[in-house]
């Protein structure tokens, strides 16, 4: 019976690899731009989407993965393939970010990635997101701070600080700020 449910499992892994190139490539589409407007710098960032199931057909190429490893995975306790086991990877200017990456780059990716997300859940749910920023503020140089409170100025958001004069010259006007 193992065969009929990795046959369930891989059509339904099919569906969500498929949604989530499709997430990668509308990603690759603006984070470059995203990157560059808060950053003030241009750089070329990419993401990629790695899975170790690599066919046109990917039903049939996982199911065959899944049978092949079938022994080893029982004996682990894990099924070793499958979309569960992917990865992204994001390069900047065609290093990998992992490595070439600065502190103050890394962030920046992180909040281009944010803003996308915002920008996805909203043409969705035809409704914008809160959008909660953990001291989002702590690593980031003038510029990028500047830029975040631009993006910030047509959303929601519940951010967290250690540095509240910061925050407190950048949203007086528009913010609640709550100290303890």
């Amino acid at each position: 019976s193992l065969f009929a449910w990795n046959v369930i499992m891989a059509r339904a892994a099919e569906e969500l690899v498929r949604a989530r190139t499709q997430a990668v490539e509308e990603i690759n589409n603006s984070i470059s731009d995203i990157y560059g407007s808060i950053a003030d710098k241009k750089h070329n960032i990419a993401m990629e989407y790695k899975t170790q199931v690599m066919s046109d057909n990917y039903m049939n190429a996982l199911v065959r993965r899944l049978e092949h490893s079938a022994a080893v995975d029982i004996e682990r306790g894990f099924t070793s393939v499958g979309p569960h086991r992917d990865d992204l990877a994001i390069t900047i200017n065609g290093n990998s970010a992992d490595v070439s990456a600065s502190r103050g780059e890394a962030r920046t990716i992180t909040l281009a990635l944010k803003i996308i997300e915002v920008e996805m859940i909203k043409s969705i749910r035809d409704q914008a997101p809160i959008l909660l920023l953990d001291d989002v503020f702590s690593e980031l140089d003038g510029i990028r701070r500047k830029m975040l409170t631009h993006f910030l100025n047509d959303h929601q958001a519940i951010i967290t600080t250690t540095d509240a004069d910061v925050v407190g010259k950048k949203f007086t006007s528009l913010a609640q700020i709550i100290t303890f």
